[in-house]
């Protein structure tokens, strides 16, 4: 899958193209048809990167064939699209700009990753132990919760956000307030100060409240939508 965005400068009569970017989202799995069964075959870090590089400088080649865009900076970003059974998603591993030529040389790595919580397996962090209080307690005192997750983004190994999800069965205007209220006070108690932290209460309706973290004071506030 190749996306693209355009990004326009304003001149004094007009707007010209100022920069490209280009997105690469690239399988980590191939899934085809053996027969009349389904199959699939993990497709390896270094072949994917491979495969990603070798398309953005063809991409790169025919987008310089074009004479308006010889020497218009050109970006690329390579994504490495989860499995279908990983709720964790996928993470940008890779990006290069272009400023002029048909071929990149160089190339960072982003060195993201995604970890979901509760862990499942694997040494616990500051942050899945953070959580797994704020889970404890909150589901101590709401038993019939339908699940409490949490998804924990990283940059150099480093926590930048963490984002919880709690789902639950009720969905009136005074039980959802309950909710809120006890979850902004556990979250205030357990959760990361110097992360971002946002969570999100829903129900089959959809969200129905949202817990907004001022990281200079690490405090949690809620909002319940109408």
């Amino acid at each position: 899958q190749i996306l693209e965005q355009d990004f326009m400068i304003q001149t004094e009569n007009n707007y010209e193209l100022g920069g490209i970017s280009i997105g690469l989202a690239m399988n980590s799995v191939d899934y085809y048809t053996a027969g009349d069964k389904d199959a699939e075959q993990e497709i390896s870090n270094e072949a994917m990167v491979k495969q990603a590089k070798s398309i953005a400088n063809t991409v790169l080649t025919r987008l310089r064939q074009n004479d308006a865009l010889k020497t218009v900076p050109i970006v690329f970003g390579i994504f490495k699209q989860a499995p279908k059974d990983d709720i964790g998603g996928g993470v940008y591993i890779l990006e290069a700009t272009s400023v002029e030529g048909t071929e990149i040389t160089n190339w960072t790595n982003m060195n993201q990753k995604i970890v979901v919580l509760p862990l499942v397996d694997g040494n616990p962090t500051e942050e899945s132990s953070a959580f797994e209080n704020f889970r404890t307690e909150v589901q101590n005192f709401f038993p019939n919760l339908s699940g409490v997750t949490a998804k924990v983004y990283y940059q150099e190994n480093a926590p930048k956000k963490m984002v919880v999800n709690i789902m639950t069965q009720f969905y009136g205007e005074s039980e959802i307030i309950a909710l809120a209220q006890h979850v902004t006070d556990v979250a205030n108690k357990y959760l990361p100060k110097t992360t971002p932290v946002e969570v999100r209460i829903s129900s089959i309706n959809g969200m129905e409240a949202f817990l907004m973290q001022d990281t200079a004071q690490g405090v949690f506030t809620y909002h319940v939508f109408d």
